[in-house]
């Protein structure tokens, strides 16, 4: 104690020991709400149980067996896209929840249908985007972006 106060490791201590705070309540408010936290946990869960999103340690795996792995996940996320029909909200709690998990097979979504897409629709003409765009969202053709500069 240095004049009868608390030392500042002391005082932190005796703070959070008279705080009580509800876990669920808090992260009902990080969310942004219990029914974002819900939507977030449920696809936590789906991909916690799919075999081909939730991925182990990957380290020794060749890189071809990795890209291989990689083709597989992206064909399952069109699957569960396709099937489950999420709202955009559970779209987007499905991607964050991926990312979370894989942040790679994350990236190659976004260059897939951020850059690659949003390309075509931008840069293409109408008809050019009524003709790639069915085939880019079903991943019937896989898109990349490359840059040149060094």
């Amino acid at each position: 104690k240095k004049g009868g106060n608390l030392e500042p490791k002391q005082a932190m201590d005796k703070e959070r020991s008279s705080v009580t705070i509800d876990s669920k309540l808090f992260t009902y408010l990080l969310d942004g709400s219990k029914q974002q936290t819900e939507t977030k946990e449920k696809m936590y869960t789906l991909i916690r149980r799919d075999p081909f999103l939730y991925t182990s340690n990957l380290n020794g795996v060749s890189f071809e067996d990795k890209r291989k792995k990689s083709l597989i996940q992206m064909k399952r996320f069109v699957q569960i896209l396709n099937t489950l029909k999420f709202t955009d909200d559970e779209r987007t709690a499905f991607l964050s929840a991926l990312s979370s998990f894989d942040s790679g097979l994350t990236m190659r979504l976004c260059v897939h249908y951020v850059l690659f897409l949003e390309s075509i629709k931008t840069q293409g003409t109408s008809l050019q985007w009524q003709h790639w765009q069915p085939l880019i969202q079903q991943m019937r053709v896989i898109g990349c972006f490359a840059m040149t500069e060094l």
